[in-house]
């Protein structure tokens, strides 16, 4: 009645990884994806940015037919990501010429 059975093995070890991968630190981040042209599909751009770069350069790479996503990586390995309508925001708030580092100072 009962054989040997690799399927729920290989499935058993799979799952106990996931489960000491959930106890390190690791996080779901919710990205804010804003759709600019009327067709179904928008191109997507991920750009990667270090903290002591400036607004203005990250409100340059901005396209009006792409939507693009800025990940910010720190100096202390942190990274967080900011869609288009934010960076607009932080320029609503900030000076152009004010560093990413200096606006998320609390970010450690």
């Amino acid at each position: 009645f009962l054989n040997f059975n690799p399927t729920l093995l290989l499935f058993s070890i799979f799952m106990f990884g996931g489960v000491l991968e959930l106890c390190e630190k690791t996080k779901y981040e919710k990205l804010n994806v804003i759709l600019k042209s009327p067709k179904n599909f928008c191109k997507t751009t991920i750009l990667s940015v270090y903290s002591d770069s400036k607004l203005q350069e990250l409100f340059d790479k901005i396209s009006v037919s792409n939507t693009t996503i800025f990940c910010v990586i720190f100096d202390s390995g942190r990274t967080i990501f900011l869609s288009e309508k934010m960076v607009q925001n932080l320029l609503i708030k900030f000076a152009p010429n004010k560093m990413l580092k200096e606006i998320f100072k609390n970010i450690k």
